[in-house]
Formats: C-alpha cells, sequence, structure tokens
C-alpha cells in the first residue's frame, strides 16, 4: 500500500480501517500519491459519527473549486447504501473521483421523467459537469419506468471523464452522453429507447449493453447520436462490447424489435466494432429517426461477431456500413 496516499487520506478518515480500504480501493486503479495521478484530499460518506458526510451532494460541495490537473483528485469515498438524491457536479467542481463499493451496492437513484413535468435534460439523477470527473463502482439508476419516456440515469457534460466499473439503469435515455470527450470502461448500460444517447465524443470499451422491454408496440434503439455539423468531432464508440437482452426481454425475446441505433440528428456518427451482438437485434440493424434515415449518416459494424454470419450478411444494406469478419 502507498504510505503517502493513506497519509492523505487519513486527514480526514477518523476510522483507519476505512482509510485502509479506502487507499486500497485507489492502489487497485493504479492511483498513488507520486503516481500520474494525484490524490490532495479524499472525504467518506456514509451513516457512521466517523463518516465525513451523510450525503454526496454535501461531499461534492466541500470539494475545492476550479481544481487544476496539478492539484490532485478530490476523492469521495460512499460506502455501500442506496442515495436517494439528485446529484449535480457543477462546473467549478474539477478533479472529483467518486468511489463506491461497487455495482448493486453503492447506489445513486431517482424518478425524475419528462411525464411528470421534467426536461430530458433536467431529469437526470446524477449529473456532471466538472473537468476531469472519474466514478468508480457505482450504480447510477432512474426508476420511472417504460411508462414514463424520457428519465436520465445520468447526463454527462464533463470534459474528459471516466467512468469504471460503473452501472447505468433506466428505461428511455438512460445514460445522456450529452457533449465533450468520455470514456466508459467495464460498465453495465440498460435501457429500452435511445438508452444511450447525445452529441459527445464517447467511447465504450469492454462493456455489457442490455436491451430491456419496453411497453407494448415499441422498439429498442440502443444508440442516438446527435452530431448536428459535419465538422464536429464527435461520436458513440462501441469497443468489444457485448449486446444482449437484459432478463425481462429475453424471457419474452419476440414481443420487441431491438436495433443497434437510430440517427438523431442530421450527422449522427455511431460504430460498432470488435464487438459480440446477440441474435436480440434485428438483422437490418438500425432504424430511421422520421425523416433522417440511417444510409444518410455514418453508422458502421466494424469486425462485430453476431450469432449467425446470415444476420451479420443481411446488416449490410447501407453504404456508410462497413463490415469485417473475424
Amino acid at each position: 500500500m502507498d504510505v503517502l496516499l493513506l497519509c492523505v487520506l487519513r486527514k480526514t478518515c477518523d476510522n483507519d480501517k476505512d482509510c485502509r480500504k479506502a487507499a486500497r480501493k485507489l492502489g487497485e486503479l493504479g492511483v498513488t500519491s507520486g503516481g500520474s495521478i494525484l490524490v490532495s484530499q479524499a472525504v467518506i460518506v456514509g451513516p457512521y459519527k466517523s463518516d465525513n458526510f451523510t450525503t454526496i451532494t454535501d461531499a461534492i460541495a466541500a470539494a475545492p473549486n476550479n481544481a487544476r490537473p496539478e492539484d490532485g483528485y478530490f476523492v469521495i469515498y460512499a460506502r455501500e447504501g442506496v442515495y436517494e438524491e439528485y446529484i449535480v457536479v457543477p462546473i467549478n467542481k474539477k478533479n472529483l473521483l467518486l468511489m463506491g463499493d461497487g455495482i448493486n451496492k453503492t447506489i445513486i437513484t431517482g424518478n425524475h421523467n419528462v411525464v411528470d413535468g421534467w426536461t430530458t435534460y433536467n431529469c437526470s439523477s446524477f449529473a456532471v459537469t466538472g473537468e476531469r470527473f472519474m466514478a468508480v463502482d457505482v450504480t447510477f439508476r432512474n426508476t420511472a419506468g417504460p411508462e414514463k419516456h424520457q428519465a436520465v440515469a445520468l447526463r454527462n457534460n464533463a470534459e474528459g471523464s471516466t467512468f469504471y466499473r460503473c452501472s447505468f439503469e433506466g428505461y428511455q435515455d438512460t445514460l445522456y452522453v450529452h457533449s465533450l470527450r468520455q470514456f466508459y470502461r467495464e460498465c453495465d448500460i440498460y435501457g429500452t429507447i435511445d438508452f444511450i444517447f447525445g452529441n459527445a465524443a464517447a467511447i465504450f470499451q469492454n462493456c455489457n449493453i442490455y436491451a430491456r422491454k419496453p411497453m407494448a408496440k415499441q422498439k429498442n434503439a440502443i444508440t442516438a447520436h446527435g452530431r448536428t455539423e459535419p465538422n464536429q468531432n464527435t461520436g458513440i464508440s462501441i469497443i468489444n462490447c457485448t449486446i444482449k437482452a437484459a432478463p425481462d426481454l429475453a424471457a419474452d425475446p419476440t414481443s420487441t424489435m431491438t436495433f443497434l441505433g437510430r440517427p438523431w440528428k442530421p450527422y449522427s456518427r455511431t460504430v460498432f466494432m470488435q464487438s459480440y451482438i446477440s441474435d436480440i437485434v434485428q438483422p437490418v440493424g438500425w432504424l430511421e429517426w422520421n425523416v433522417v434515415k440511417p444510409e444518410d449518416n455514418t453508422h458502421k459494424i466494424s469486425s462485430v461477431q453476431m450469432t449467425s454470419l446470415t444476420r451479420c450478411m443481411r446488416a449490410i444494406q447501407y453504404p456508410l456500413l462497413k463490415m469485417d469478419f473475424y
């Protein structure tokens, strides 16, 4: 264990056991006091007297404003539990590292949705704008359900943000990759309609993407990218991921048609590569968005392993689709 890192944690941890646990988790991520990722301060959120805060919102408020990269990360360790709070990481809260106890252990949840009067932009359970935000071992959830239509679990406007071993759970519009550069690795994403959507430059690597069962007569679209201008350097890249049905849809697979995505805006750009796509996805691959057609945009499937070669061949029907086999 990094002794200097443990000392930094002890400045705000009264419980030595908790300090060591937090330091060990940081060590697993390659975060050390002398490494390329620095830790300036760490706090614990939980129900015990020795904890620094009882809410994640209060812990974020305590972080320094406008931290520079060389200032190090402000670490928030949220203990296992359900956090029913609507959290916003504002633009002046930079270099935050939110660390939980694991998927389905540290859970941030809400149920705001469009049907009940919220906008898509403002209905998220968790929203982040501060640069260089990181989250590890946390579940972000919106429990509004399919009948409430757009209900965002996480909205991300943060430049250089990273999510590792996190879960995003909802139905329509689960994960709003709004803008700027974002990276997701070894995450789980659950949803129905356009459940990975936005105009970010977003990379998903080694993730599990689960299509859920929507309302009757609805169609699932995994992605909906929103590039509005041809010169924008944005797009959704899904690399070495697994796309399959969630348990509710797997139990009734013929009830719903599921597609890789649809073009939200005129210059939408989405790439699936080196990924496994189960037969839950329709052979046609892509779905139209009203007058915007997939062939008018850049939608690619590169080096994709599907459950049937025939299905894979049938997916090549748009001029901008590229297919390689391995």
